[in-house]
């Protein structure tokens, strides 16, 4: 018979005390406790989540070496999620149909993973949560969404009131899109959403909107580069819903959320510039259908780029206008840079710059004080214009 090697370390990590009683684990894989990397299943990841579900379900404390051995776990099933065919990817379908309580049981043993005391933990599971979701079909979206997952991890978790600096960022990027991924989902599996019922928009539409407004305007550790318009930009709520006008109408409750975001934003851009009228720069940055002619997009970046050089500096929301004025920048325009330290901007091989531009200027627009803007900035430089 062949043996199996044993490592003494990892049975030591699976051993906890309770009182004066040595506990070991008695199953195999299908115990969250125990992960055999080389061997695991669908069936014992499927299994390990149940076992972990059920305990949090009945309100037993876990202990430290406890809490460790979830996130160690959830992390792993989580790998096995992203990087693995059906039927891991469809994991949490798989525990939906297979567990013991109701859809709504199951959302709740997922909140209080979510609000669990340990920082670890909430972030670990809101990861596999939001691995999980983005992986797993429209009936379980269905099914999590009309068990109230969504407005119970508003009511639950505060997200506006959770700083936004480098210690939070794993769990603003993943509670965002979550809520991106379901929000999207509610309004795209609804026949008609103008005519959305109260009970199911009401209990989730103040809350979004003010979690999304948070993210926009909240104040930024100065030493990091982590912005809440560099993280919407990692969701599609900027390109879907923000920065162009959806395919599909959505409700007359969400859709003047977002007029009045892009009316903000365009104003925030306008004073910036020191531009009087909005109506042409509206139109510009959010009409649809309207192309902005490559003249106009360069005189309005030279602008952008003067009124830099002058030490103005963006807000949250100026800078997200920014991005989406850069995001409207015609294919053709690019950019050339010369020996003596200035650039020219051009459409085709025609120089259109009003005259050579510093080079310095473009440094201007992610200076030191604003530092956290610059990985927005420079992203969505880079996605629109060429360069030569």
């Amino acid at each position: 018979m062949r043996r199996r090697r044993i490592n003494v370390q990892t049975v030591l990590d699976q051993v906890h005390l309770e009182g004066d009683e040595i506990i070991v684990p008695t199953s195999t894989t299908s115990d969250w406790r125990v992960i055999l990397q080389d061997s695991i299943t669908a069936d014992d990841l499927r299994q390990g989540c149940i076992s972990l579900f059920d305990q949090v379900n009945t309100e037993m404390k876990l202990t430290p070496i406890e809490v460790n051995h979830a996130v160690r776990f959830l992390k792993y099933a989580e790998i096995h999620i992203n990087h693995h065919k059906h039927p891991h990817n469809e994991l949490l379908d798989a525990i939906l149909c297979e567990a013991t309580g109701s859809p709504t049981e199951i959302v709740s043993v997922l909140v209080k993973l979510v609000c669990h005391p340990s920082d670890t933990l909430r972030t670990a599971t809101l990861s596999f949560l939001d691995v999980g979701i983005f992986r797993s079909t429209s009936e379980f979206e269905s099914t999590v969404t009309s068990a109230g997952l969504l407005p119970q991890l508003f009511e639950k978790l505060t997200p506006h009131k959770i700083p936004l600096d480098g210690t939070t960022i794993e769990f603003h990027r993943h509670f965002a899109s979550i809520v991106v991924n379901l929000f999207d989902f509610w309004i795209r599996s609804c026949p008609h959403p103008e005519t959305l019922a109260s009970e199911t928009m009401d209990p989730i539409f103040q809350p979004f909107c003010t979690y999304v407004q948070y993210l926009l305007v909240a104040p930024v550790c100065p030493a990091g580069d982590h912005s809440g318009p560099s993280l919407l930009l990692e969701t599609t709520i900027l390109s879907n819903h923000i920065m162009s006008h959806p395919s599909r109408p959505s409700s007359p409750k969400i859709e003047g959320f977002f007029d009045e975001l892009r009316k903000n934003m365009t104003n925030e851009l306008a004073s910036w510039l020191d531009i009087a009228t909005t109506e042409e720069l509206s139109s510009l940055l959010f009409g649809k259908g309207v192309w902005m002619s490559e003249q106009r997009w360069v005189e309005i970046f030279e602008r952008c780029l003067a009124r830099a050089s002058e030490g103005k500096t963006f807000s949250n929301l100026g800078v997200t206008a920014f991005m989406c004025f850069v995001s409207r920048c015609p294919c053709n325009v690019g950019s050339v840079f010369w020996p003596d330290g200035t650039f020219s901007l051009k459409m085709g091989d025609t120089v259109v710059s009003s005259s050579k531009l510093d080079s310095k200027a473009l440094w201007t627009l992610f200076t030191p004080t604003q530092l956290h803007h610059a990985t927005s900035i420079l992203n969505a430089l880079r996605s629109s214009y060429r360069s030569e």
